[in-house]
């Protein structure tokens, strides 16, 4: 299904104009032939991008830049992109599965989903963190690395609950 600039808005709590600097930006994607299509054609962005915004959003509110951002916006995509295909095996296809299956229970309001986030002095990660095999547990003790002391802490910057961003985005 495809939104407009205006829905996006509403359903994500984005703002306006960060959604229109992503887009310009390439961080998000409008259908094509909607982007920078001239007066009078809105932008219109299907499912996997309006996700993408819920969980852009948060982030940016948090003060994440906007090169990060990009990054980030990669990683989600690439999940999508994953979830559709679903055939390949390795370390990288494991985190992608993680995380599909993540967002694919956040949609329907199944368990507890949440993406952390942490950063060290040189890089910014997320780790999937879900209820779907264990409880979900979110430790500071276990978010911090000890071989890192001295060198690379690791901090926490955010927590997203994924069921509040992507279960109201669905039809």
């Amino acid at each position: 299904m495809e939104r407009t600039l205006a829905d996006v808005v509403k359903l994500t709590d984005a703002k306006r104009r960060s959604v229109q600097l992503w887009a310009d930006a390439g961080i998000v994607r409008a259908v094509e032939g909607t982007d920078r299509a001239g007066t009078g054609v809105h932008r219109r962005f299907d499912s996997d991008e309006v996700k993408l915004i819920a969980l852009l959003a948060p982030l940016a509110r948090f003060g994440v830049p906007i090169g990060w951002l990009r990054t980030f916006a990669k990683s989600f995509r690439e999940a999508f992109q994953f979830g559709a295909k679903r055939r390949t095996r390795s370390p990288t296809a494991e985190t992608a599965a993680l995380l599909v299956r993540a967002f694919e229970r956040a949609a329907v309001g199944e368990g507890e989903n949440y993406l952390v986030f942490t950063h060290t002095r040189r890089v910014l990660i997320f780790e999937v963190i879900t209820d779907e095999h264990k409880p979900a547990l979110i430790e500071p003790a276990h978010l911090y690395e000890p071989e890192l002391a001295g060198k690379d802490k690791k901090a926490v910057i955010g927590i997203l609950n994924l069921n509040a961003l992507l279960s109201e985005l669905e039809g």
